[in-house]
């Protein structure tokens, strides 16, 4: 209940009576819904907020937008947000954000609304299959961590913790900016405030907690974003649940990296983008190798096989175990204009904690698959040798990957091939709809042709 009073406290409380009010008239709002807070009429606040949120000003003309923009980048730039403001600035022209009833074309080809899409990218629960679980054989059992590990989880973790967060609002309204001068500043109450979202961070690192207590901090904010033609879903968790998983994860962190090793370089290691880019690059030129196939999932954070996940990393990485089971055994709540979803699969954008997960999950996915070099960053992944080889390699994923919620995309998928082997690799992955060149394709951003080919289209553009 406390979680739940943090969550809608700063939203009931915080409005401005106006957008010309001054601190003398915050004061006395703020005293005046304070008393009503304690009185219990909730109701009487939540009206308010409505009231003010309905006469907030609407853009109506081509001019007003200009000067909202203007505004805008004007007050970014005087925040120290120079990369907001230049985002801004170049996207402008681009997409924005849907409404729940608008309609967009499916993957079908048929038109859908962005409500029926939504709920299509958060899939409900996938069945727990015994084969995707990873079984402990013997010494082979990590030891348990002892709780006296995240002690030093102290106020002086969070704040700096909260110093390094940067981003937009969960649904209780404060953006990092605003959590950042909470966490510094207003004398020595930013001290106890720090030191109780260290006991919390605490507790949920180490002990089990109420799923249904810990709903409120956990639930989301969700953006429908025009992906033109189809909606890209953006998740925003609370700031002060990333503030906490930041702080949680600076115990942790070298031993999710030990365990990844070079199989997930989304790990947190230093460069892995870079370092997966260069070691398909120079697979590639070896003289042994025919072709490198680039995988893309359908889908893939929100689509993660949670229970199969969770239960993995129960068994084989301890010391971030009880944090992830307190964040992803239950539901959480996706709030998006004025309606509610629910998120039952996969990882949520935003939180520290996704891609730390997402590593660990898929480990035993790739230990399942050897054969071939493959090379992984989160869901991208890529792999090289022989046509045949990867043939079976492809095989051998589509039919492993469902169980632990990765599904293949053969349609975004493509092969790249040496062009002495183009004929052959077309033979060899006949009837599998994935895309096939020799003139290369980009991966991680990174065009992976040969130099000569690179410099040609550089030249195009």
């Amino acid at each position: 209940m406390a979680l739940k009073a943090i969550a809608v406290a700063s939203i009931l409380l915080l409005q401005k009576p106006h957008r010309k009010s001054k601190p003398r008239e915050h004061t006395s709002c703020l005293e005046r819904r304070l008393q009503l807070w304690s009185e219990g009429e909730f109701d009487d606040l939540l009206n308010e907020g409505k009231v003010l949120q309905g006469r907030l000003p609407k853009i109506h003309d081509t001019k007003d937008a200009e000067d909202h923009l203007a505004r805008s980048f004007s007050n970014l730039m005087f925040e120290g947000k120079t990369k907001a403001a230049l985002q801004l600035l170049t996207n402008r022209s681009k997409g924005g954000v849907l409404h729940l009833d608008s309609t967009i074309p499916s993957s079908s080809g048929e038109s859908t609304t962005v409500l029926e899409e939504l709920k299509s990218k958060h899939p409900t629960s996938y069945p727990v299959t015994a084969e995707a679980i990873q079984l402990i054989v013997g010494n082979e059992a990590p030891s348990n961590v002892h709780p006296v590990v995240f002690d030093s989880i102290d106020a002086a973790v969070i704040r700096t913790a909260a110093l390094c967060k940067t981003g937009a609002a969960g649904p209780s309204g404060i953006d990092a900016k605003g959590w950042r001068r909470l966490c510094t500043a207003f004398k020595t109450a930013f001290a106890d405030l720090c030191h109780s979202l260290a006991l919390l961070a605490k507790r949920i690192s180490t002990t089990y907690a109420d799923p249904n207590g810990l709903s409120p901090f956990l639930a989301c904010r969700l953006i429908a974003l025009n992906k033109n033609p189809r909606v890209r879903p953006i998740g925003v968790c609370e700031t002060a649940r990333r503030i906490m998983a930041k702080a949680i994860l600076f115990i942790p962190q070298g031993d999710i990296q030990d365990a990844d090793g070079s199989l997930q370089l989304c790990a947190g290691q230093i460069a892995g983008a870079e370092a997966a880019v260069h070691t398909t690059r120079e697979a590639f030129a070896s003289d042994n190798t025919e072709a490198v196939l680039l995988v893309d999932a359908s889908n893939a954070f929100n689509s993660l096989n949670r229970q199969v996940a969770l239960q993995n990393i129960r068994r084989l990485y301890p010391s971030i175990a009880t944090t992830l089971i307190n964040t992803y055994r239950d539901s959480t709540d996706l709030f998006v204009d004025g309606s509610s979803l629910l998120s039952q699969e996969g990882t949520t954008q935003g939180d520290p904690l996704t891609m730390p997960m997402y590593a660990l999950a898929t480990i035993p996915l790739i230990r399942k698959l050897p054969g071939t070099q493959q090379v992984w960053y989160a869901d991208d992944a890529s792999a090289t040798g022989g046509s045949g080889d990867l043939r079976a390699w492809w095989d051998d994923l589509c039919s492993k990957g469902p169980a632990y919620g990765y599904h293949l995309n053969a349609s975004k998928t493509w092969l790249f091939t040496k062009p002495e082997h183009l004929a052959d690799a077309k033979a060899d992955f006949n009837g599998t709809h994935v895309n096939i060149t020799a003139e290369g394709r980009p991966y991680l951003g990174v065009h992976s042709a040969h130099r000569t080919i690179v410099t040609s289209l550089l030249l195009t553009r």
